[in-house]
């Protein structure tokens, strides 16, 4: 386990007012597992995606309601030609690279071509989540998991776009 994922397990462990312990540590592989372990250590247990579900509903309002979450956004939008959605939605979009050292490095591990609808969805909320609702306060696993993207997007500064559920912590997002 290197300084970054340490670093990271401290800045988790200080917004969510938790300890982890070393066994948890271990576990601490995805995205998911993360937010998973700390709701549980919260005594989260709400699955609402009300933040996901509203989102989803102004893309079919944006795009027509035959888009569905497996498919694939590049068919609905152009790398990067996300201001007029940004305004309809009134929420910041990110580039898809937006840094350099993405583009030299080729450092996302999901593919714009590849990326689907409902990744594009949960990068806007993680990029946004910190004015969508209490980030100190979560009521729902989703939230938790939005809220853990974010200090992994502020404190990594890795691709928004990576930042999934099953994404892996040290292989996809490359945090040592």
């Amino acid at each position: 386990m290197g300084l970054d994922t340490v670093e990271l397990i401290m800045e988790f462990e200080n917004h969510f007012n938790i300890r982890f312990k070393d066994e948890d540590i271990q576990q601490i592989s995805r995205v998911g597992k993360i937010s998973n372990l700390i709701c549980q250590m919260i005594d989260i247990t709400s699955e609402n995606k009300e933040e996901f579900n509203s989102l989803y509903a102004l893309f079919q309002d944006y795009f027509g309601n035959h888009i569905q979450l497996a498919d694939k956004i590049s068919n609905y939008l152009q790398i990067n030609n996300f201001q007029d959605l940004s305004n309809f939605l009134n929420l910041k979009i990110k580039n898809y690279s937006n840094i350099l050292k993405y583009i030299f490095l080729d450092y996302h591990f999901i593919k714009w071509e590849e990326l689907t609808v409902e990744e594009f969805i949960n990068a806007i909320l993680i990029t946004n989540c910190k004015h969508l609702f209490d980030n100190n306060s979560p009521k729902t696993q989703y939230q938790v998991y939005l809220i853990v993207g974010s200090i992994i997007l502020d404190r990594i500064g890795c691709p928004v776009y990576d930042i999934q559920p099953y994404a892996s912590i040290t292989r996809n997002l490359r945090i040592d």
